[in-house]
């Protein structure tokens, strides 16, 4: 069985696009390993995943919209996000 995921990614063609969720080999697991020196200070980061589940997203349709303003902001804003 096949199972799928939605993709979505800034300046790509991945609009919600529906993408199979790729095996997990041995191979796999190691081209997606991260690597920290601890002697190297100031290390780049490309980033990071996230998600709202569906029970995040009926809380936050429950907020006020300036609540759901300031989330979003903290989530996407290049400036003044997280």
């Amino acid at each position: 069985m096949q199972l799928y995921h939605y993709c979505t990614a800034q300046h790509t063609p991945y609009r919600l696009t529906e993408l199979p969720i790729p095996s997990i080999s041995a191979a796999s697991v190691e081209q997606a390993s991260i690597f920290v020196d601890p002697n190297v200070r100031y290390q780049e980061i490309e980033g990071f995943g996230g998600a709202f589940t569906e029970a995040a997203a009926l809380i936050f349709y429950k907020l006020p919209v300036e609540r759901q303003r300031a989330i979003l902001t903290a989530y996407f804003d290049p400036v003044h996000g997280h």
